[in-house]
């Protein structure tokens, strides 16, 4: 069986480079050298995509539930997109996460159930390297979202559990007053002890601004990386960001520059999700593929801002 997936896991990788012969050709380096691009995306089917093995992509991101060792079906599925990353050379980022089972999104672990967890990965995973303390630590579902103090104390365990490992700072998720507030005491309590940030602007991406970006380069000290980025396909029911493939291939494109723009400070961006939603209403989709496999505009928005 390991060694029939092994093949068709060649086979796949083959018809990636006879898809770039064919189509195009993506360069060998991101953009910028002084830009790292990656992916993040939670089904492990993007890893046989011939599309995405002939992307210069191989820093990957996912969310990891904290309570993934106790439930057996997530811990699979965890399972399965590591060693599919691992089989086509990619580096992971796991960025710890919130419960979503109704009722408990809000209830986090204790300091010693969340080293235990970091100790199970490490275990479970010896190369995987890379780590995100808590995932948007600042939005109002997460545990952490009044209380900056226990979003840092996850950051102290992690960087104290995961040895060898590069950790960011939580995610910080860009938005108004509260969220500067939340930021503006996370700063305090940290005493310049986090050298590497986590940022999410999706507000800025999709308004087609950079100002919440040079905000928080102005507010915090040390290297930082958006660990998500992307195109709103469709956004929320409000109207405001209805669906429309085209609005969020030409935001793919902006955020090449912004990118282009902050790199001094930005070192690192992962673009979120690659397959869209199969349901045109969802409240969120920014795939640049589409449910049935076929490209959006976001695609090819990817692909030449890859190119340069």
């Amino acid at each position: 069986m390991f060694l029939l997936q092994r093949v068709r896991l060649l086979a796949t990788s083959l018809l990636g480079l006879v898809f770039v012969a064919l189509s195009f050709s993506v360069a060998a380096t991101p953009a910028s050298a002084a830009v790292t691009f990656g992916y993040g995306e939670g089904r492990p089917d993007m890893f046989t995509d011939a599309r995405w093995l002939a992307l210069p992509l191989r820093d990957v991101r996912r969310t990891v539930d904290w309570d993934t060792p106790s439930k057996p079906e997530k811990l699979a599925a965890l399972d399965v997109w590591m060693k599919a990353a691992a089989d086509t050379g990619s580096r992971p980022l796991l960025a710890i996460d919130r419960r979503w089972d109704e009722g408990n999104s809000k209830k986090g672990p204790s300091i010693a159930q969340y080293t235990k967890l970091i100790k199970f990965l490490q275990g479970r995973y010896p190369t995987w390297k890379t780590l995100t303390p808590w995932n948007e630590a600042n939005f109002r579902l997460q545990p952490t979202a009044k209380s900056p103090k226990l979003a840092f104390q996850y950051y102290q365990a992690a960087k104290k559990a995961c040895k060898g490992c590069t950790v960011t700072s939580p995610v910080f998720l860009a938005g108004g007053a509260a969220a500067d507030k939340w930021l503006k005491e996370f700063v305090k309590i940290s005493k310049g002890k986090v050298k590497l940030w986590a940022y999410h602007g999706y507000g800025d991406n999709n308004r087609f601004t950079d100002k919440g970006f040079t905000k928080f380069e102005k507010t915090v000290k040390g290297q930082i990386w958006v660990t998500e980025a992307a195109g709103w396909v469709k956004f929320l029911d409000t109207g405001a960001w209805p669906y429309d493939e085209e609005r969020a291939a030409k935001v793919i494109t902006g955020i090449f520059k912004t990118a282009k723009k902050h790199q001094s400070r930005i070192k690192r961006w992962y673009f979120y999700q690659w397959h869209g939603e199969s349901n045109p209403d969802a409240r969120w989709d920014s795939g640049v593929i589409n449910f049935d496999g076929t490209e959006r505009l976001g695609y090819q928005a990817l692909v030449k801002g890859l190119q340069g």
